[in-house]
């Protein structure tokens, strides 16, 4: 039993290692995307800041930006739903044409 525990420890030892370097790669990755996040959330805010801005200093401005982005998110939207709409309708158009005259179909038991 003496003999058998340096390899027992050798292979536990190897598979925290490994477990460590994997637990260290997720760790790293998610650090990244937690940087990404914080850095789309600042621009995101300093957008905001920007729109207040513009929405004191030049109302008429920001009345035509705002119906123009709103016009444009409509149109988008509209054409999502014609796209999703157009396989729906190949589908919907498919008639299974019954068997000719000849032919039964599938027989049961016959």
């Amino acid at each position: 039993m003496r003999e058998r525990l340096p390899d027992v420890e050798q292979r536990l030892d190897r598979r925290d290692a490994q477990k460590l370097a994997r637990l260290h790669g997720e760790a790293t990755k998610f650090k990244e995307a937690a940087d990404s996040s914080r850095a789309t959330v600042a621009a995101g805010q300093a957008e905001q800041v920007l729109r207040k801005t513009i929405a004191t200093k030049y109302p008429e401005l920001h009345d035509v930006e705002t119906k123009a982005r709103r016009a444009h998110i409509v149109e988008q939207k509209r054409a999502a739903a014609e796209q999703s709409r157009a396989p729906a309708q190949e589908s919907a158009s498919y008639h299974r044409q019954s068997p000719s005259q000849g032919r039964g179909g599938p027989s049961i038991g016959r």
